[in-house]
């Protein structure tokens, strides 16, 4: 969340990320790093931000990081 939050990488925020699903977090938290990781997609410009932003919506309609990405994807 530092990398992305404070220090506005959306590179390293990606590939920390990534890391986290690839090693797995605790369900607490899997939510807020696949909403997180979508954002740092869109924030690359790479087209997985909108499927991982997508899946996200469907899965969490109220979640915390469904404003932002639903307005990052219309």
């Amino acid at each position: 969340r530092i990398e992305q939050d404070a220090l506005h990488a959306p590179r390293e925020a990606a590939r920390a990320f990534e890391r986290a699903e690839q090693i797995g977090v605790p369900a607490s938290l899997a939510a807020d790093v696949e909403g997180r990781l979508a954002l740092a997609y869109l924030d690359l410009d790479d087209p997985r931000g909108a499927v991982r932003a997508r899946r996200y919506l469907d899965e969490h309609p109220t979640g915390p990081l469904a404003s932002t990405l639903a307005a990052r994807i219309e």
